[in-house]
C-alpha cells in the first residue's frame, strides 16, 4: 500500500509539472489537478495491469511451494512407515498379525481411501472374504458370496476408474455377504462377525486392486477405493505394492512351504532370498510364449561377487544377495516374477513391458541399490543386466541366451549397466553408467 501511495505521488507530482510549464498562468490550478488526476489513473492502471498479476503468480507459487513442501513431507513419512513396517514384519509370529500390520501400514501411509484385504483360496481367482483396513489393524472381517477379481486372474496390479464400468472386477459390481467360510487357507479369526444384510448395494467409486502373492500361488488382494476416477498416484500405489508384497512373503515364510508344484515338478523356493525357482519362470515364460504376449526379460548378477565375499566374508555376501532380491521385488511391479537362478545370478520377467520400459524399470533397481547402500552404510557393490524383449528372439531358449549375451556385453564394458541386446555397451538410452 505504501508503495502505491508513493508511485501515485511521484507520477501525479511529474505530470502536473509537465502540463505547469506548457500551460498558460491563468490554466495553472487546471493544469495541477489535471495532472493528480492523470498521476492517480496511471498509477492504478499500473497496479491493475501489472502488480496484481505479479502479485497473483508470487501467491500462486508460494501456494505451490507449500503444496510441493506437503508432498515432500508426506513422502518422507510414507517411507518411513514402510520401513518400520518391514522391520515389524520380520517379527511377526502369527499370520494375523502380520495381517493386521499390513492394515496399519496401509491405513497409516494412504489416509484418505478407503482399503480393504480380500481372501481367495490358493487355487482360485474368486475372493470371498473381506478384511477391512483399519488404523488399529484388521477389523472385523466378512465374507460374500465368490467372485472374480481380475488382480489375481491377471497376475498385476488392476485400476478402474468407475466400478461401474464393464472391466471392472465382479467382486466390485455387488458382494452379497454369506456364511463365512474361506477354503484352503490356514488362517484363523477370533473375531466374531457382523449380522449380514440380505445383500449390499453396489456403489460406484474408483478401486485399485494389488494381488498378494506367495511365491507362485496367492493369498488374495489388496483393494483400494477412492472417489470416482481418483486413482492414487504412483507413490501411493508404490506404498499398496509393496505391502501387498512383503504380507505375502511373510505369510508364505510362516506357512513354511518350502515347494509348489508344476506339472508335477517341485520348484523350490530360494531359502536365502525367499524368490521362486527356474521352474516357475521357465512355465511362465513358455505361457507368455504362446499367448504371442510381449514381455521382457532380464538377466541380473552382482558384479564382482566373488571379490566381495573374499573381503567382506559369507554373511556379508548373503546379505547382499537378500538384499538384491528385496530390490528387486519393491521396484518391480507385483505381476513380474523374479527367481534367483542360483549364486549371484538373477532373472525377472516383466509381463506387457517392451524392452525400452523395462530398462527404465531395471535402471530404477540399479539407482535404488546405490541410494540404500550409501543410506544403511553398507559395503558397495553393484550390479550389470542384460535385457531382451519377446521379439528379440524366436524362442525362449533363444530369448535366455539373448539376455546372457546382453549380460555378458554389460560386465565386459565394465559392469554397473543396463545393456539391451543388439544395442551394445555404447547406445546412450541403455548404458546405465552415464
Amino acid at each position: 500500500m505504501r508503495v502505491t501511495v508513493t508511485v501515485a505521488a511521484i507520477a501525479s507530482a511529474s505530470i502536473a509539472a509537465a502540463l505547469a510549464a506548457v500551460a498558460p498562468r491563468s490554466s495553472l490550478p487546471l493544469a495541477l489537478a489535471t495532472g493528480t488526476a492523470l498521476g492517480i489513473l496511471v498509477t492504478l492502471i499500473g497496479r491493475c495491469g501489472f502488480d496484481r498479476p505479479a502479485d497473483s503468480t508470487l501467491r500462486h507459487e508460494r501456494e505451490c511451494h507449500r503444496d510441493r513442501v506437503r508432498e515432500l513431507a508426506g513422502s518422507a513419512s510414507r517411507h518411513e512407515i514402510l520401513d518400520r513396517f518391514a522391520d515389524a514384519m520380520e517379527l511377526a509370529d502369527t499370520e494375523e498379525e502380520a495381517l493386521d500390520l499390513a492394515a496399519r501400514a496401509l491405513a497409516t501411509a494412504i489416509v484418505d481411501r478407503d482399503h480393504s484385504i480380500l481372501l481367495a483360496a490358493p487355487t482360485s481367482s474368486l475372493v470371498q472374504w473381506r478384511l477391512p483396513v483399519e488404523r488399529s489393524g484388521i477389523g472385523i472381517p466378512d465374507s460374500f458370496e465368490p467372485h472374480r477379481c481380475n488382480a489375481l486372474a491377471y497376475r498385476h496390479t488392476v485400476e478402474v476408474r468407475s466400478t461401474r464400468s464393464l472391466d471392472t472386477c465382479p467382486h466390485l459390481r455387488a458382494t452379497n455377504p454369506v456364511d463365512m467360510t474361506l477354503v484352503g487357507t490356514p488362517i484363523t479369526m477370533d473375531r466374531e462377525p457382523p449380522d449380514a444384510p440380505d445383500a449390499e448395494a453396489a456403489f460406484d467409486s474408483s478401486s485399485t486392486c494389488v494381488p498378494i502373492r506367495m511365491g507362485n500361488r496367492h493369498l488374495g488382494v489388496v483393494t483400494s477405493m477412492g472417489a470416482v476416477g481418483d486413482l492414487p498416484t504412483p507413490e501411493e500405489r508404490r506404498v499398496l505394492e509393496t505391502v501387498a508384497r512383503r504380507l505375502g512373503q511373510t505369510i508364505a515364510v510362516l506357512r513354511g512351504d518350502p515347494v509348489t508344484e508344476h506339472d508335477g515338478e517341485a520348484d523350490p523356493i530360494d531359502d536365502l532370498t525367499g524368490l521362486t525357482g527356474r521352474v516357475a519362470m521357465v512355465q511362465r515364460l513358455a505361457e507368455l510364449d504362446r499367448a504371442d504376449a510381449v514381455f521382457s526379460v532380464a538377466m541380473c548378477d552382482l558384479d564382482g561377487f566373488a571379490a566381495y565375499n573374499s573381503e567382506f566374508g559369507r554373511p556379508a555376501g548373503d546379505d547382499a544377495l537378500r538384499l538384491y532380491a528385496e530390490l528387486l521385488s519393491d521396484s518391480l511391479r507385483p505381476g513380474d516374477l523374479i527367481a534367483r537362478l542360483g549364486g549371484d545370478r538373477f532373472i525377472a520377467l516383466l509381463p506387457g513391458c517392451p524392452a525400452a520400459g523395462a530398462t527404465g524399470a531395471m535402471e530404477r533397481v540399479r539407482e535404488a541399490l546405490a541410494l540404500r547402500l550409501r543410506a544403511e552404510g553398507i559395503a558397495p557393490f553393484t550390479s550389470s543386466v542384460g535385457l531382451v524383449d519377446s521379439r528379440g528372439a524366436a524362442t525362449v531358449q533363444h530369448l535366455l541366451e539373448a539376455a546372457d549375451d546382453a549380460l555378458a556385453t554389460a560386465k565386459r564394458a565394465g559392469g554397473n549397466r543396463v545393456v539391451r541386446h543388439g544395442h551394445g555397451n555404447d547406445h546412450p538410452l541403455y548404458d546405465g553408467s552415464r
